[in-house]
């Protein structure tokens, strides 16, 4: 009689629930956080089951792969949202009938969290940690303020340069990006120097400020003329 108990029972889950797949991850909300801090809402979708007597489905995650502790009911919805806490998140879905019998699970999504951290002086888009599927793309936006440049971007503590716009590619694991920004000087500094037999004014420098226009002026001694004219290392023509 037990035998024959399990094996209707067993004969109900494989009619029951037939395959269906985890589709879709969608990032619906960005929280503030710090370097090494995660706590970012992200919604989950997924296609309903296409086998009758589905009542509703069950979000799993994890931190490890094939391993889910964590559960969350969205009853009869085909999306819910999530706090993920950590850098590596390992995520199915199970539909359950009336009396509570679950599927198997749906395949396996993998979300990685991305930390992007903005010095004084700009920011990054998008900012706050946020989290993107395995093998995709993923590019940030690096604005510095007015009257600031960017001064350096590192990827994962490396420096990458002074680059306005990252693309992380494939993503396979948690990443950070980090911004700094340095206010951009509001004079420059013009060195003039004149070879023998004239003079060039004003000499030996002018600090203009920045964007502004400076003229020099070019006076030959006596019995000589102006003969070339050099600006950073070229040779102007017609001075």
């Amino acid at each position: 009689m037990l035998s024959n108990t399990l094996s209707r029972e067993q004969s109900h889950y494989q009619t029951l629930f037939l395959p269906f797949f985890f589709v879709a991850v969608a990032v619906c909300l960005l929280l503030s956080a710090v370097p090494n801090s995660y706590a970012s809402q992200v919604t989950f979708a997924w296609d309903p089951s296409p086998s009758t007597g589905v009542v509703g489905y069950k979000l799993y995650n994890g931190t490890s792969d094939g391993n889910y502790p964590n559960s969350v009911d969205a009853k009869s919805a085909t999306t819910k949202a999530v706090d993920l806490t950590a850098p590596t998140h390992y995520i199915v879905v199970k539909a359950y009938d009336g009396s509570g019998i679950e599927s198997a699970p749906s395949n396996q999504v993998i979300v990685h969290s991305i930390t992007p951290l903005a010095g004084t002086g700009g920011a990054i888009s998008p900012s706050g940690t946020f989290y993107v599927g395995r093998g995709t793309n993923q590019t940030l936006t690096i604005t510095p303020n007015s009257g600031y440049q960017v001064a350096d971007i590192t990827v994962d503590g490396v420096s990458v340069g002074a680059v306005t716009s990252y693309t992380f590619n494939s993503v396979a694991a948690a990443h950070s990006i980090s911004a700094t920004f340095v206010a951009i000087p509001t004079t420059r500094t013009i060195t003039a120097s004149a070879g023998s037999n004239g003079t060039i004014s004003p000499s030996p420098s002018a600090i203009v400020n920045y964007g502004a226009n400076q003229t020099f002026s070019f006076t030959p001694n006596s019995g000589y003329h102006l003969n070339t004219v050099t600006v950073d290392g070229a040779l102007v023509t017609n001075p």
